[in-house]
């Protein structure tokens, strides 16, 4: 089941439970820069991943789910601009999502 596109960044699976997103200084948060997981319901949003200040769109994050909705993949290029390709497993960010 592929995820579905938002503006924001992607939505997993069939569920469509969460978001994950780059950048959501839009919804009053102090998360400027990295990988958000979003709670659709409660709008509850944790960083998962912190990767420094994007500079231009080519350094971008775009982060999105894989196709079974339990990693994240985003992109993360390197000091010299070499595009590095990053994986989130979810197990672990659900451990420590319910202990918040």
């Amino acid at each position: 089941m592929p995820a579905y596109s938002t503006r924001s960044g992607t939505a997993s699976g069939c569920d469509r439970k969460w978001l994950c997103a780059d950048r959501i200084s839009y919804l009053g948060t102090s998360i400027q820069e990295g990988v958000v997981l979003i709670e659709r319901a409660t709008g509850k949003a944790k960083l998962i991943a912190s990767t420094g200040s994007c500079k231009t769109g080519a350094d971008h994050l775009h982060p999105s789910f894989n196709r079974a909705g339990d990693m994240i993949l985003f992109s993360n290029p390197d000091e010299n601009g070499i595009a590095q390709v990053c994986t989130i497993d979810l197990k672990q960010v659900m451990e420590d999502w319910q202990k918040d």
